[in-house]
């Protein structure tokens, strides 16, 4: 099992002979340099060819590949030169470890090198690679909607309330009809809705209820004039005592023997968000947060006019969701289609708790722009699917990594003239890669 990281570290001048210098003070071990000896004396025996008058200086072979195994910190680093047209010049480093402790270690390790050797600035160091830090600039450009700064105070035990399906139905009815932006008695919301005072109570402490006491008239049910909502029963009863309020349909002055005290509740301005599609994208939110860091996602974000529900940026690729509590149709992908075009972004999703159409399903197969999937079912199935993408995609970096590894170090390891030369002829220029 291998495991990998990244970092990349900007600055307007590199000096690239620090490089080599410092690692090696370091205790890192060259190995194309090492191998470059080797192959260099088997081209010599084979074909009487000296391969090495064609490298200018063998310490500066870029990439950089470099070995170490010192104190539980094991593995190897590759360290790749990157220029961007109007940018600063950037070294990529990529570390290689056979478990995620010794490249912790190793990783610190680099980062004291950068910092304290060669003379970069924290700042100037980026977790990640060069493609993934310009795609980090397009991700800080988004602005938080209001809902964005709701989803930032969801709590998780809030959040589950909702991953009840039979309970979201029922908070929903409280959105609509009558119950909207209202005060209810338990007696009124608790058979409709077939909660108890309990479950109220519970919800008005995760803030999806808003929770007070007021004072009904007990011969004709109706509430006391101006409908006072307080925070405590106590309240209530101090002021049935003054018997300073009455009935607003009989008239009859309320103490506390003509009117009793009752529980009402309302919808808060979080519960009304939730119930009406925020709960999902909090959701997907929460799941993708267990692999990836929180300064890489954002949730019910603008983009520029577009309104985003999820974004997040791992390794190299930059994806954005469409959250729908509701069925899906064509509009909701071709609306999907151009938020994601704008923001540039590799991959689409659209995840929906409701099943999504053929035709919806097949003009998504026809979308060639960037990778668009659907995932779809209940929050279990959802969040499998979402782990899964994950885990592909760090699979597919791995790989790449990997292969890039071996790209380099297979023309030293088998000596082969014309591969070998080609091989040297290209390290003289820096490599130039364009996002």
């Amino acid at each position: 099992m291998v495991e990998i990281t990244c970092l990349s570290a900007s600055a307007s001048k590199i000096k690239l002979p620090e490089f080599a210098k410092e690692f090696k003070k370091a205790g890192f071990e060259s190995l194309l340099v090492k191998m470059f000896e080797k192959t260099r004396e088997s081209m010599i025996s084979l074909t009487g060819v000296d391969v090495g008058k064609f490298q200018h200086d063998k310490e500066m072979l870029f990439p950089m590949l470099f070995s170490y195994h010192e104190n539980g910190k094991k593995g190897c680093v590759l360290i790749d030169l990157i220029r961007e047209i109007g940018t600063p010049t950037t070294i990529e480093i990529t570390c290689f470890a056979g478990n995620k402790n010794s490249l912790f270690k190793l990783t610190k390790l680099i980062k004291d090198i950068l910092i304290q050797q060669i003379g970069f600035e924290k700042k100037q160091i980026f977790n990640g690679t060069v493609r993934e830090l310009l795609k980090s600039r397009t991700l800080n450009k988004l602005v938080n909607s209001p809902q964005g700064n709701l989803i930032n105070n969801i709590t998780p035990e809030c959040l589950n309330a909702f991953l009840d399906k039979k309970m979201r139905e029922k908070l929903r009815q409280l959105v609509i009809g009558p119950f909207l932006g209202r005060f209810f008695p338990l007696s009124i919301v608790g058979p409709s809705l077939e909660l108890t005072e309990d479950d109220i109570k519970k919800l008005g402490s995760l803030g999806i209820f808003r929770i007070g006491y007021t004072a009904y008239c007990s011969k004709c049910e109706e509430v006391a004039s101006g409908q006072v909502i307080f925070r405590s029963p106590e309240e209530v009863e101090e002021l049935l005592r003054r018997k300073v309020t009455w009935c607003a349909t009989c008239g009859t002055s309320l103490d506390t023997k003509t009117a009793r005290i009752e529980l009402v509740c309302s919808v808060s301005d979080m519960g009304r968000a939730l119930t009406q599609g925020l709960w999902l994208e909090a959701y997907v939110k929460s799941i993708i947060e267990k692999s990836i860091a929180k300064d890489n996602i954002r949730a019910s974000v603008y983009h520029g006019n577009d309104e985003l529900d999820v974004v997040f940026l791992d390794l190299d690729t930059l994806d954005v969701i469409e959250c729908k509590d509701k069925t899906v149709g064509l509009n909701d992908m071709y609306v999907l289609t151009m938020k994601a075009a704008r923001l540039k972004a590799d991959n689409a999703f659209l995840v929906s708790t409701r099943k999504i159409s053929k035709d919806v399903l097949s003009s998504m197969k026809d979308e060639d722009r960037f990778g668009f999937m659907s995932m779809t079912g209940d929050v279990k199935t959802i969040k499998r699917a979402l782990e899964k993408h994950i885990g592909k995609m760090r699979e597919n970096f791995k790989r790449s990594r990997l292969q890039q590894l071996a790209e380099i170090v297979l023309p030293f390891a088998f000596p082969d003239v014309e591969r070998f030369l080609a091989r040297q002829r290209w390290y003289r220029h820096t490599r130039r890669l364009r996002y």
